[in-house]
């Protein structure tokens, strides 16, 4: 069976995610590298799950974007161990550590991103930075896909995309 990696740099993932992961497992066997920014986490219980920890706490981005490289060897590490064929990274943080390991694993992994939501950050220099710099992973990406359709435009179209927009799972 074919291995899929989910990268994710929020733990626990995201409802979104678990449900590409819960469709996704009928097909590939599916591992999650996450990661966790608060130290108290219960993470026993989870098979097939690899959670990076830290005390670093959520909100503070300048902190988050120090550590980057360390959650992005935790990935390299892992990517080592479970050998994916495919790594579905969620958020522009993920992408950069999936098509980094994409490199040195030169180029035998297929990447998909999940654009969940535009990179943002209050300091306009930082933003620029985060855009140009998902700009040119998104070029290394085998499928993009959208979670509003109005991101649509804001990204090349020679890149290869689907919209899969966030709807209620049931109605109320």
């Amino acid at each position: 069976m074919n291995k899929l990696l989910i990268m994710d740099t929020t733990h626990p993932i995201n409802t979104r995610t678990e449900r590409f992961k819960a469709t996704l497992e009928k097909k590939y066997k599916v591992y999650v590298c996450s990661w966790s920014r608060n130290l108290n986490v219960n993470t026993s219980g989870l098979n097939d799950y690899f959670v990076f920890k830290t005390s670093i706490g959520y909100g503070n981005q300048i902190k988050k974007l120090l550590y980057l490289p360390l959650f992005f060897y935790f990935c390299l590490k892992v990517s080592f161990e479970v050998k994916p064929k495919i790594i579905f990274a969620s958020h522009w943080d993920s992408l950069l550590c999936a098509i980094l390991i994409k490199l040195l694993f030169i180029g035998k992994i297929k990447i998909i991103y999940d654009c969940l939501d535009m990179p943002t950050t209050s300091n306009s220099l930082l933003q620029k930075i985060l855009l140009k710099t998902e700009k040119i992973c998104i070029r290394f990406t085998n499928l993009t896909v959208f979670a509003s359709r109005y991101f649509k435009e804001l990204y090349p179209q020679k890149i290869n995309n689907l919209i899969f927009e966030n709807y209620p799972s049931k109605f109320i």
